[in-house]
């Protein structure tokens, strides 16, 4: 046995997965390794540099289109990532759909990224890839479906320059599920009549209707000009001239007072509106599995 065997049995990094093991939980991929965090938008990239202990720090971001921000800041990205670990964002090219009825089967998951017809039937389109969230209550599900060619070139960047994707995401998803589960576990909010969940990411937003516990209604973008909120404010426009008194609105956005978000924000009117964002929130819901 070599002494780094030897090391790895007395700090319990021998029973550790390794980083490439997309099954296990984010945190322990990458326990006490520094990796980085990107956010691939239409116009820009946001990132993110994650120590060994977990902090996460050193945030950066500049415009331009992905392919040309690879080249400007490789480098830079490369110093602040063991190994070439990455974990990715997109921030573009996908859309979130309420479906019903949709596949639980054991493993439903696993099925969805390798064989997703067998999990969403009629709706599959081959050049999509997919991602699922189940409402634990209910028949309802929120599916996501990604421009597969444009994972593959994003994976195909990094690899030419020795990054390593080892997960590829579209974080607005995150969010909104983040929040769906909130919802679920807060007995305060499953009373409300009608409750609207919204997710803002730098250019992108989801909005989801519940009403009494039940997914009645959603409408997302992605891509969007983060400088103009006037897209994102007509995706929302239906919930917001539908609102009763009894409406109430739970918002997230990717960072506290983060430009994009807070300029809808401002545009909600008279309504009740609970903002739960957190620090490095879009950060937090990319890896929190």
């Amino acid at each position: 046995m070599q002494l780094a065997d030897i090391k790895d049995v007395l700090t319990f990094a021998a029973f550790r997965p390794e980083p490439d093991n997309g099954n296990a939980a984010w945190s322990k991929r990458f326990a006490g390794k520094r990796h980085l965090l990107l956010n691939i938008n239409r116009t820009n990239v946001s990132w993110r540099s994650v120590s060994k202990r977990g902090a996460i720090e050193d945030a950066g971001q500049d415009e331009g289109e992905f392919r040309d921000l690879l080249n400007r800041h490789v480098e830079e990205w490369r110093s602040m990532t063991e190994q070439g670990w990455v974990g990715v964002s997109i921030n573009q090219r996908f859309m979130i759909t309420l479906e019903r009825n949709l596949s639980r089967k054991k493993g439903y998951r696993e099925t969805i990224r390798k064989n997703p017809k067998t999990v969403i039937g009629g709706k599959f389109d081959r050049g999509k890839s997919y991602g699922i969230y189940h409402s634990p209550e209910t028949n309802s599900s929120l599916l996501l479906a990604c421009d597969e060619s444009f994972i593959r070139s994003v994976e195909e960047g990094f690899r030419a320059v020795g990054l390593r994707p080892a997960r590829i995401a579209a974080g607005l998803f995150s969010m909104i599920q983040d929040l769906a589960e909130q919802a679920h576990r807060s007995k305060e909010w499953s009373n409300v009549e009608d409750l609207v969940l919204v997710a803002a990411c730098e250019g992108s937003v989801c909005a989801l209707r519940q009403r009494l516990g039940q997914w009645t209604e959603l409408r997302c973008r992605s891509g969007l000009d983060p400088s103009d909120p006037g897209p994102a404010l007509q995706v929302l426009s239906p919930f917001l001239s539908g609102a009763s008194p009894q409406t109430r609105l739970v918002f997230m956005n990717s960072e506290p007072n983060h430009h994009y978000g807070q300029a809808l924000l401002e545009r909600m009117g008279s309504l009740i509106v609970e903002e739960v964002t957190e620090d490095n929130q879009l950060w937090r819901c990319l890896t929190a599995n």
